[in-house]
């Protein structure tokens, strides 16, 4: 009898060793799942931050986004996007190569790493690889995205018609993506084929409100087509809206040209920066 009770004392001490390891370990997952959860809430006020210009405050969210889960690609893929817009472009592609290690199928990243490697990596042959992978992963919401990254891409490099393929690519995903728009129009503007560009321009205004960049554009597309009285509109609404931009001083410049300089290529036009986009968890089509 003794030795039946020192065996059932036994067997109770070892299940309630079992139970409280396995209590444990519950606790452990359940920490681990709030730390996941607190770090993926860090990373979305953090992008917030950085949207509204709040730049100290977004870099304090998103590193205790990483301090939470250092696992957590969308908070590497973030960070990374905060660093290349403060151009610290080292810190910006440690945080994409760490973001594309933990995830490599995730479209985001793809998109951020690859125009980040166009843009500013040297290795514009890669950057359009990522690109082109990130709008074929079936789960993709905003393939246009990419699409439209990449045309920008062939065309800093010259390569009008492979441009010309991912924009046109990027607008039967969405016909009023602005950024391809304006991208298209700028490629028909190159070509002489100012009627395109000005029907280009026209879509564009159906979804967005004009931009210094789609104003010189419209400018030089109806001073080559002839249309003077368009053209100093558009010349009007440039200096009225956006008096102090770049797009504006070109057109300053412009006015003691001969007439024969006055068709200016659409690479100084600069407004790749409206077509060349970064994908957030925060970010809305």
């Amino acid at each position: 009898m003794k030795a039946y009770s020192k065996l059932l004392n036994t067997l109770l001490s070892f299940l309630c060793v079992l139970l409280i390891v396995s209590c444990s370990a519950i606790g452990n997952k359940r920490s681990s799942d709030k730390d996941r959860k607190l770090s993926e809430n860090y990373v979305e006020m953090g992008v917030r931050y950085m949207e509204f210009g709040k730049l100290n405050v977004a870099l304090e969210k998103l590193e205790r986004a990483l301090d939470l889960d250092d696992n957590n690609a969308n908070a590497h893929n973030s960070i990374a996007v905060f660093y290349e817009r403060i151009r610290k472009y080292s810190d910006a592609e440690d945080h994409f190569e760490e973001a594309l290690s933990l995830s490599p199928e995730d479209s985001s990243v793809l998109n951020n790493y690859g125009r980040f490697l166009c843009n500013h990596g040297g290795d514009s042959e890669q950057g359009i690889a990522y690109l082109v992978k990130s709008s074929e992963i079936p789960f993709n919401k905003r393939p246009w995205f990419a699409l439209t990254n990449a045309g920008q891409c062939y065309f800093k490099q010259g390569d009008s018609q492979q441009a010309e393929a991912y924009f046109r690519a990027a607008l039967l995903q969405n016909q009023g993506y602005t950024p391809a728009l304006i991208s298209m129009a700028e490629i028909s503007y190159e070509q002489a084929q100012y009627m395109k560009t000005r029907a280009f321009l026209e879509r564009f205004l159906n979804y967005h409100k004009p931009t210094a960049s789609s104003l010189l554009l419209s400018f030089l597309a109806e001073q080559a087509l002839g249309s003077d009285e368009l053209a100093e509109k558009y010349k009007a609404q440039l200096f009225t809206e956006f008096p102090l931009s770049e797009q504006a001083t070109k057109v300053r410049q412009m006015q003691n040209m001969v007439p024969e300089q006055k068709i200016i290529p659409s690479r100084m036009i600069n407004s790749s920066g409206e077509a060349e986009l970064s994908e957030t968890d925060s970010e809305s089509e």
